[in-house]
This record gives C-alpha cells, sequence and structure tokens, in this order.
C-alpha cells in the first residue's frame, strides 16, 4: 500500500536541523546547505550557489529584463518566486516558523539560517579573525571590515561604510522621526529590531528557556547562551591586531572598530561621528546640557548614571580598583588605567609646536594651552581667567573657604590636594614617598 503524503512527509529528515522532507532527493539537496559547498558558479560575477535552479534564477539579475512587477508599489523582479517572496512585506504574511521557538519568517533562507541559532551551527569562517557566521553573505559583509572597502554612502553627508546595514542606521542619524510604533502601547522606535525586542514585554508566550545557575528565563535559546556567558571566565573572543580578549561578541565588535575607524553613528548637530550609537546618545546630552541623573547624597547632577555611581564614592570612600604595581586605589576603573600607563616608560603623545614628550593624551592637551594666550576659564567673582579647568576649581575655593582635602594625622584642611602632601612629608612622615588618608 502506498504511503499517505502525510506519512511520507515523515520519511526523510535532515540529521543537522530535523526539517522533514517527502524525497530523499530534496533532503539531499537541502543538506548541501550546511555544508557550505557551492558547485555552481556565474559566468558574469564568480558567485556562488548550492543548486543550479538558484544559479539560473542569479542569472536573470544580469539581464535588463525584469518581467515580474509588484501590483502594489510596482517594484520589478527578475525572477517570479523573487516577486512571491516580496509581496509577503505588504500582507505582513510569515508562512515559515521555526519548531523550536516558533519565531516566524516570510522568506524559507532566513528560517534556515536562523535554525542554525539552536544548532548553533556556523560553518562560514573568517581567516583573518576566525569569527564564524551561519551565513555565507554575513562573512562577505564581515571581511569588508578588514579590506576596509566602502561601497555604501551616505546621500546627505557623502560617509562612506563598508556595510549597507550600517549606512541605514546612519541615515537616521539625519533623522529626528521614528517610523517604528508598537500596536499596543503606541511606544516609537527608530529601528524595527528595538520594537520587536519591546513588544516581547506584552507578550505572554512561555520563557521556556532557563539558566540551570541562575534561574533566569528567557524566550529563546540564543538570548539564553549569551547570558550563560556571565556565569563564565571563558573569553571566547580575541582581536588579533592587539590580541586582547573579550567574554561578549558585541564587546569584541565594538573593540575592533578601534582598529577600523569605523564611525557609522553621527551627531546631526556637530557632525561629530562616533563608533556606536550608545556613545553618540551619551555625547548628545552636551548639546542640550541636561543632566538627568543626580546624587543622592548632595544632588550634584551629571549626564550618565554610570558617573553617579563614581561619584557616590566620593561619599563613601569606596576604591575598587588598585593598581597592580604601586597599589595606590582609585574610585574608577579608568583613573586607575590612566594611572598604570605612568609606570611605563612609553611616551606616546608629543607635541606638535616643542616636541615634548607625554604619556598621556590629557597631559599633552593641558599642555598645548600653554602654547596659547587664550584663557577660556574665568571666575565669576573676581572675573580671574585661567588656561585650565581644575585651575578655576581651585581658585573657587579660595572664595567659599571650603578645604576638601584633611590630614589623617591632624585633621588640618587644605584647599589642594598637593597641599595636603607636602603637610604630611613635612610634619608627619618626613619620606617623600608615603601613603595617607583623604577625607
Amino acid at each position: 500500500m502506498k504511503p499517505s503524503a502525510q506519512t511520507e512527509d515523515l520519511l526523510y529528515s535532515c540529521d543537522i536541523c530535523q526539517q522533514r522532507f517527502n524525497r530523499r532527493g530534496s533532503m539531499r539537496k537541502h543538506r548541501i546547505l550546511h555544508s557550505g559547498v557551492k558547485p555552481y558558479s556565474c559566468d558574469i560575477c564568480q558567485k556562488t550557489f548550492t543548486t543550479k535552479q538558484y544559479l539560473k534564477s542569479h542569472g536573470l539579475t544580469h539581464s535588463e529584463g525584469k518581467p515580474f512587477s509588484c501590483d502594489i508599489c510596482q517594484i520589478a523582479f527578475a525572477t517570479k518566486s523573487y516577486l512571491v517572496n516580496h509581496k509577503l512585506i505588504h500582507t505582513g504574511e510569515k508562512p515559515f516558523s521555526c519548531d523550536i521557538c516558533q519565531r516566524a519568517f516570510s522568506v524559507k533562507g532566513n528560517l534556515t539560517a536562523h535554525l542554525m541559532t539552536h544548532t548553533e551551527e556556523k560553518p562560514f569562517s573568517c581567516d583573518i579573525c576566525h569569527m564564524s557566521f551561519a551565513r555565507r553573505s554575513y562573512l562577505q559583509k564581515h571581511i569588508n571590515v578588514h579590506i576596509g572597502e566602502r561601497h555604501h554612502s551616505c546621500s546627505v553627508c557623502h560617509k562612506a561604510f563598508t556595510q549597507k546595514r550600517v549606512l541605514k542606521n546612519h541615515m537616521k542619524s539625519h533623522s529626528t522621526g521614528k517610523s517604528f510604533f508598537c500596536d499596543i502601547c503606541h511606544k516609537s522606535f527608530s529601528y524595527r529590531c528595538s520594537m520587536k525586542k519591546h513588544k516581547l514585554i506584552h507578550s505572554e508566550r512561555e520563557r521556556l528557556f532557563s539558566c540551570d545557575i541562575c534561574h533566569k528565563s528567557y524566550f529563546d535559546k540564543h538570548k539564553l547562551n549569551g547570558h550563560k556567558i556571565v556565569h563564565s571566565d571563558e573569553r571566547s573572543y580575541s582581536c588579533t591586531a592587539c590580541r586582547k580578549t573579550y567574554k561578549y561578541k558585541s564587546h569584541f565588535r565594538k573593540h575592533i572598530k578601534n582598529h577600523t575607524g569605523e564611525k557609522p553613528y553621527s551627531c546631526d548637530i556637530c557632525q561629530k561621528s562616533f563608533s556606536t550609537r550608545l556613545v553618540l546618545k551619551t555625547h548628545k546630552v552636551v548639546h542640550t546640557g541636561e543632566r538627568p541623573y543626580s546624587c543622592p547624597v548632595c544632588q550634584k547632577a551629571f549626564t550618565q548614571r554610570g558617573s553617579v555611581t563614581i561619584h557616590m564614592r566620593t561619599h563613601t570612600g569606596e576604591k575598587p580598583y588598585s593598581c597592580d604595581i604601586c597599589q595606590r586605589a582609585f574610585s574608577d576603573k579608568g583613573a586607575m588605567q590612566r594611572h598604570r600607563t605612568l609606570h611605563k616608560d612609553e611616551y606616546s603623545c608629543s607635541c606638535p609646536i616643542c616636541q615634548k614628550a607625554f604619556k598621556l593624551k590629557s597631559e599633552l592637551r593641558r599642555h598645548l594651552l600653554n602654547h596659547t594666550a587664550e584663557k577660556s576659564y574665568s571666575c565669576d567673582i573676581c572675573q580671574k581667567s585661567f588656561r585650565h579647568k581644575q585651575s578655576l576649581k581651585n581658585h573657587n575655593l579660595l572664595h567659599t573657604g571650603e578645604q576638601p582635602y584633611s590630614c589623617s594625622f591632624c585633621q588640618k584642611g587644605f584647599i589642594q590636594k598637593s597641599n595636603l602632601k607636602k603637610h604630611v612629608v613635612k610634619k608627619h612622615t618626613g619620606e617623600s614617598s608615603f601613603s595617607f588618608l583623604v577625607e
């Protein structure tokens, strides 16, 4: 007896992603997707394909004719299948769904690539930095980061980018509109992916994947795998340029931009560009003057939440970061890292006017002010002006009478930390190298 169509659907199953087929030949063709082998090559552009049919469809893109056009938006396509896939954008239909997490897709190829996030299979690897990808197209886009080719340029400011996706993100910096809206709470977003992530808040879908260490749960396995890194000391992502290692792929990608110089996010007010959207957002506060975060103890306001955390340590006296060479402690990590460079013999920054060398960029910036007559910082009370902001702050203490630095031995107060250091040496320790507490 001939088996029913429903039974035949279960006859041939892919041993990698478990997708089922009713013919052995179809299953074999499908498995080529996992192997990464693309035996069919285009004679014109040398692009390769897994099947002869894909090559044939691609060949039409080199012909001038695009006989299939959308009756809604009039965009024309070389093949009927491209048109059918395109029309799903207008209908919102997503006929291909993942059996594991139920996420739906309008194109079957996107579902195939998505299934690899569950199997964690990434057959395409970069020869330069060894990052791996689920799709060859992702690898090809990534390689542009290394070779520096920038084929995509902004029509507004003519800035060029290595990837079309990065250009699209940049174009939004020229627009203040937020095109994507949550249909439940009507909150607006600049990016579709941001809106989709937000909508999960409203979802009643069960969080099926939970961490076996802290029991935090997630909607999909991919996010759970990302979370598990928190509990691990493994740093899987290594920069081939400077050997720095990272736990998170997102941190690694941000770091790579330091070597490529790519800064896709630009400020629409001053046109200064930045490597990440977060840094741009932080920068924009400079123009608005907004300081939304304030200290609960002294009410001092800050532009960033992290700055409040660091500032709070001036009240608690906490200094969690210490130099592994001289054991000096610091309230924030950046200050400790800058201090460590003082122990090195490297002078990486030099003055272009007098050639004096410095270990820190900040030292060079302060020094450059000595070559100019400009004194940008002036006292509101006596109008005396200063080249350096810190000099003005120290001067203002003369008017307020405040003495923020006190001796831990005799409690005598001082306006400047340098005067406190001199006092401790002269009156209490008699040593040029000493340690003391600043209250």
